[in-house]
């Protein structure tokens, strides 16, 4: 069965992001015997054209869409990429009947309702490397509901999200079809994954829907195999794209040390937690590479951490976690998150205060 592709994602700021996962989903298909080719639209000139001649070359049989974001999460100059995904599968439509199946993160954020506004057949809510080939494998004239993760509009009946177990199972990203020296060229780095799913229950985020509250480790080893091959195509720097690098830190220990035993020369960076940063944590991420560390700290204000859900005191955001990175060289983001006005005076005093102890240690 032929399948094509497509990652809808054109955003390039604040740079551009290469869709890992419609990298995994490639292999996996692939890997299951079906017939796969990936198209990219991020920087093609002419979306509309090119979507018409690879269907008119491949001849899918099913067309996947990856739906990245829902918009560019920039309140108060909010832009919905919706519109723009709605022109992408009207175009499908106009040159195959096959039937389109969404997919992605954004898609997994609102399922009901972006599958009616897109109009699309099918989608797969969670992870669809193993969801959308049981789907397709049960295809006929209509989609089954049976597959876990899968939605169909014509089949109203509430889906599982689809979670992969063991993530080792999975073959590692295919990257063949997509064209990772632009995504470097343009500003852009290789992405790394070393687990899934989040158990912390920070109000705002979204990652415990995108890939569920268990954490699911990958093994280190088919970590650095995923390193050695951003390498081989010329990639120099990557973004560990775990929602928090450091937890559980044994494991992120170890993926150091797996980086470090096959001596790879990539650079890359990652999101971390306050609360389980050790001195010896921050000196193997350096030795296997590691140049920078993003702390989704958000407040210096015990009640709004509490608000929050955080699971960590200011006493975190401002003493030696925050420190330990810094004496490597390494370059740090520290993310605040604004109170309402009328209490923004008095939060800047306290964020003012923390970094002036912070900027004292360093």
């Amino acid at each position: 069965m032929r399948v094509l592709l497509i990652s809808a994602n054109i955003e390039k700021l604040p740079d551009p992001v290469a869709p890992l996962g419609l990298a995994y989903l490639s292999s996996a298909l692939k890997f299951q015997g079906y017939e796969v080719q990936c198209l990219d639209l991020c920087f093609v000139e002419n979306w509309e054209e090119t979507i018409g001649k690879s269907i008119r070359d491949f001849s899918p049989e099913a067309i996947g869409l990856s739906l990245r974001n829902v918009d560019n999460v920039s309140y108060p100059d909010t832009v919905s990429y919706l519109p723009f995904y709605e022109k992408v599968v009207r175009c499908c439509r106009e040159f195959s009947a096959s039937p389109i199946i969404l997919g992605g993160s954004g898609f997994t954020l609102m399922p009901d309702a972006i599958l009616e506004y897109l109009d699309a057949d099918g989608g797969i809510i969670g992870e669809g490397e193993e969801a959308l080939a049981k789907a397709l494998m049960t295809f006929t004239n209509s989609f089954s509901s049976a597959t876990d993760g899968f939605l169909s509009r014509r089949v109203k009946s509430p889906a599982q999200p689809a979670w992969i177990r063991e993530l080792d199972s999975l073959p590692p990203p295919d990257w063949e079809g997509l064209d990772l020296k632009k995504y470097f060229s343009q500003g852009g780095m290789g992405n790394l994954q070393s687990k899934r799913g989040c158990p912390f229950s920070c109000i705002y985020c979204t990652y415990p829907l995108i890939e569920g509250r268990k954490v699911r480790l990958r093994s280190p080893a088919k970590v650095a195999q995923d390193a050695e091959d951003l390498i081989r195509r010329g990639v120099e720097n990557a973004f560990m794209v775990d929602n928090i690098f450091n937890f559980p830190e044994t494991h992120a220990r170890d993926v150091c040390r797996a980086l470090v035993e096959k001596r790879i020369p990539l650079q890359w960076s990652c999101y971390a937690h306050p609360s389980y940063f050790s001195p010896a944590l921050a000196e193997e991420m350096k030795m296997a590479g590691c140049t920078g560390v993003e702390f989704g700290t958000d407040s210096g204000a015990p009640q709004v951490l509490a608000k929050l859900g955080k699971n960590f005191t200011p006493q975190k955001t401002s003493g030696e976690p925050l420190v330990w990175p810094v004496r490597p060289g390494w370059k740090i983001a520290i993310a605040f998150l604004w109170e309402r006005p009328e209490r923004l005076q008095k939060l800047c005093k306290k964020l003012l205060s923390l970094w002036k102890k912070f900027l004292q240690r360093r």
